[in-house]
């Protein structure tokens, strides 16, 4: 039997979302890097924390981004990468009058590896980790983190493996199937992936 298709990202949220769009469009410039460096082991999403906590500071309007941060409700619990928008800071020619006006970002990054997911004998090793990250998510923000617009906070994948694509059936009871994106194919033909998964958080509720 084959499984249940996965919902293709919706092009619309790619561009509403220029968090997303960022991370996306440094996948697509750097695929062959990626799914070279995902074939070593020890794993690599520190490197790539830190690429994309600097795409998105760089290419989208949330310019500060910290990496490993305290927002949930389990103090001993860090998110990857929270973005804050450049409206919530003062700066007298720019920005003289700083608001929440704007919405926070989070990420949780899950990077698939040869070594970590593919080789270990153990099917859907990739899917758990990817779930382990949204159950994090669902268990609640730290109320003072989600700012005066809300936040939304994003479970992202990223793997080479069409077949990580499935396996989230679980996932849809909280409402919202993962999304995918599929890079330009890389060298071999094969390609890369960018699954994503959200949840939206409003002041005064977690």
């Amino acid at each position: 039997m084959n499984p249940p298709p996965v919902l293709q990202a919706y092009p619309l949220e790619i561009q509403e979302n220029e968090v997303i769009a960022a991370i996306i469009d440094f996948v697509e410039r750097n695929r062959q890097r990626i799914w070279e460096i995902s074939g070593m082991k020890g794993g690599w999403e520190g490197w790539l924390q830190v690429e994309l906590a600097m795409a998105v500071s760089r290419h989208s309007s949330h310019s500060v981004v910290e990496r490993e941060k305290a927002v949930f409700q389990n103090a001993s619990q860090f998110i990857d990468l929270w973005c804050t928008h450049r409206n919530e800071y003062y700066h007298p020619m720019t920005n003289p009058s700083p608001s929440q006006r704007d919405r926070r970002i989070g990420v949780e990054l899950k990077c698939g590896g040869e070594h970590q997911d593919f080789s270990t004998n153990v099917v859907g090793n990739f899917q758990t980790r990817v779930i382990k990250d949204i159950q994090k998510i669902m268990f609640g923000m730290n109320p003072s983190e989600i700012g005066d617009a809300g936040a939304r906070v994003y479970a992202v994948g990223i793997t080479a493996e069409f077949d990580d694509l499935y396996g989230f059936e679980s996932v849809a009871t909280t409402g919202m199937q993962p999304r995918y994106w599929r890079s330009s194919p890389l060298q071999n033909t094969d390609s890369l992936y960018v699954l994503w998964w959200y949840r939206d958080f409003r002041n005064g509720s977690v």
